[in-house]
């Protein structure tokens, strides 16, 4: 995994840059506890990079966690390549060809394959759902997921805030069960509040996954996870 990400960010981040559309990477900080299956308290730190061009966009993170004196890590990158582009007063914005490649510590690995939409509404920042065929190489069958991410602002008084995340939905699998990850964001954007050079926002993270891991839940083993956790992030 490490070497993976290691070269397709290194490659990405310098391939074409200054060509690119848009770009963005950020640092985030979590603090947190009431997890399920590993460790209750946890302190996450996330890498975070996204980019796009005329004719593709990339999406890339890498968690590395921190609990009980141990270390873990998990990676997803996540490349789409246009398809078609609608008219701006069209309810779609872009079709896309989507891939996903998951990969994380003690050899955990998944390949996505599907199709893409953004959509146009005007109180979002972005809404986009990606419909994928999912396949571990390593474990017998397949299933398919769906992963929407989405961003919009709201305001609280004169305090602007930034509510974005994604749900990913794994279902039809044969390598595990069916489960359910919901996990928004809800965060001050601080530059804008305060003022400042650098962009950096402070919040929570709600985490809420059903059979985590695609392990069933049962009364002998609680997979059921709902937690909320602290949060501070730093875009550059």
């Amino acid at each position: 995994m490490r070497r993976l990400f290691i070269i397709l960010g290194l490659s990405l981040l310098s391939w074409q840059a200054d060509s690119a559309n848009f770009r963005d990477g950020s640092l985030t900080y979590l603090y947190g506890d009431n997890f399920k299956v590993e460790p209750a308290k946890q302190q996450t730190i996330t890498f975070e990079y996204a980019a796009a061009w005329d004719f593709m966009d990339i999406f890339l993170f890498v968690d590395f966690k921190d609990f009980d004196n141990r270390s873990g890590r998990y990676g997803e990158f996540s490349p789409r390549f246009k398809l078609a582009e609608f008219d701006q007063d069209h309810w779609l914005k872009q079709i896309s060809f989507s891939t996903t490649f998951e990969r994380g510590k003690n050899d955990v690995a998944s390949n996505l394959l599907g199709v893409g939409f953004d959509f146009n509404l005007s109180n979002f920042r972005y809404l986009k759902t990606n419909l994928y065929h999912r396949d571990d190489p390593d474990i017998s069958g397949n299933g398919y997921q769906m992963t929407t991410v989405w961003a919009f602002d709201v305001k609280l008084g004169d305090m602007p805030i930034l509510i974005d995340g994604f749900y990913d939905w794994t279902f039809n699998s044969d390598e595990q069960q069916d489960n359910l990850h919901f996990n928004p964001q809800i965060k001050i954007d601080m530059q804008a509040w305060q003022g400042g050079q650098y962009k950096w926002y402070l919040g929570v993270e709600y985490d809420y996954w059903h059979n985590k891991f695609g392990i069933k839940d049962s009364p002998t083993f609680d997979t059921e996870q709902n937690t909320i956790s602290l949060l501070a992030k730093w875009h550059f």
